[in-house]
């Protein structure tokens, strides 16, 4: 079969579920399949975003960047995104498969589908609420919820990466159907508590690791590093990610005298990535919003506690419950987080919390799911 995957994003320019999961399902998916990858390729090397995978490489760059100086979605990047897709038109193609954003680019797709006559399907990994939209616009906050309705009217074979997702569509938006393929977790990464202790440092270390964006409240994560040095506790805090946030960071960290105390890291490689997971004490990740949660279940799986913000649209609290090592907090308040944090490392660190506690696939049962998903979209099932 011959598919056409249009994506926005990718690794290593960003972390998140959506980069994490075509990282992880394409090596799959092209043994199978004539897969062509449309996407912006003038920031990223394609062999460096997707490497070891023999497929067509389609540059529909340079685009704007993803999000406006205030840390919203840019429109100019969402109208140019949609205006490149045209290049679609060009290749052959049984099935186009893409990610929910930006929203505009959805109906259009499925015309382009329609115009060469082959199936489509969208990943959706998360659906918002009017009130959602309200607080991340006030003023094109309807607007956002209209374009999301259009979206989902013209989806077709939709992927959800959880069961929170999944009541979503069925319970807001025309029950719509969909086929939940959840994310996996690398086996291979698993480690045990005392691989922590194999690094010689005399400081706890704290990770985050997301989008440098507002919902995932990494501002908040500066307050608590400031309570935690005014009680001259020896912590530090490692950011991994990108996003428009990055240069207030960079300047509320200046501002508050936390340069010691706080790194911020992009574009960094997986092996990297593994090895902050493995060494560090506790990961922090006060996002008020997620469809999955994939950077908790890696910290998770690599028997790193968590502590998440414990709010409705967060689907990564499902991770955590008493059976695994971390903590729910209801509220956005710095002592309360820094006492978590006192809490859990007072806890038994030989606690493990492996693939089978979690309860979560591995890589390869996904990519198995995802083949035999596409094998029945071939045979129209």
């Amino acid at each position: 079969m011959k598919i056409s995957i249009l994506l926005e994003a990718f690794e290593p320019e960003f972390w998140g579920g959506r980069e994490a999961r075509w990282s992880r399902l394409l090596p799959e998916i092209t043994k199978n399949h004539e897969v062509t990858i449309f996407g912006d390729f003038t920031r990223t090397e394609p062999l460096t975003a997707f490497p070891n995978i023999e497929c067509v490489f389609v540059n529909i760059g340079p685009l704007p960047d993803i999000y406006s100086a205030k840390g919203t979605r840019s429109l100019k990047h969402a109208f140019v995104y949609t205006w490149q897709s045209r290049k679609l038109l060009r290749y052959e193609t049984d099935l186009i498969l893409t990610d929910q954003a930006p929203l505009i680019s959805i109906p259009i797709l499925r015309a382009i589908s329609f115009l060469l006559r082959s199936d489509f399907s969208v990943n959706w990994h998360e659906i918002w609420s009017l009130g959602t939209w309200n607080r991340y616009s006030k003023r094109t906050g309807f607007l956002g919820v209209i374009l999301q309705t259009v979206a989902l009217i013209t989806s077709k074979n939709i992927i959800v990466p959880s069961e929170l997702v999944f009541n979503d569509l069925q319970h807001k938006f025309f029950s719509k159907h969909a086929t939940i393929i959840p994310n996996g977790i690398d086996i291979s990464a698993n480690t045990t508590a005392q691989d922590k202790e194999k690094i010689n440092r005399n400081f706890i270390k704290l990770l985050y690791v997301g989008r440098l964006i507002k919902h995932k409240n990494t501002d908040f994560l500066l307050q608590i590093m400031s309570q935690s040095v005014n009680e001259a506790r020896n912590w530090h805090l490692t950011i991994v990610g990108a996003g428009p946030m990055r240069s207030e960071l960079v300047s509320s960290i200046k501002k508050l005298n936390l340069e010691e105390w706080v790194t911020i890291e992009s574009n960094v490689s997986n092996i990297n990535l593994k090895t902050h997971y493995r060494t560090s004490d506790v990961f922090v990740f006060p996002s008020e919003r997620e469809g999955f949660g994939i950077s908790v279940s890696e910290a998770l799986s690599n028997n790193l506690p968590v502590i998440v913000y414990d709010v409705p649209e967060n689907a990564s609290i499902s991770m955590i419950s008493s059976d695994i090592f971390g903590c729910k907090i209801s509220s956005l308040n710095p002592q309360s987080w820094v006492s978590a944090i006192i809490d859990i490392l007072d806890r038994d660190s030989n606690k493990e919390a492996g693939p089978l506690v979690l309860g979560l696939p591995s890589w390869k049962s996904v990519s198995e799911q995802y083949r035999n998903y596409l094998e029945a979209l071939q045979n129209n099932h």
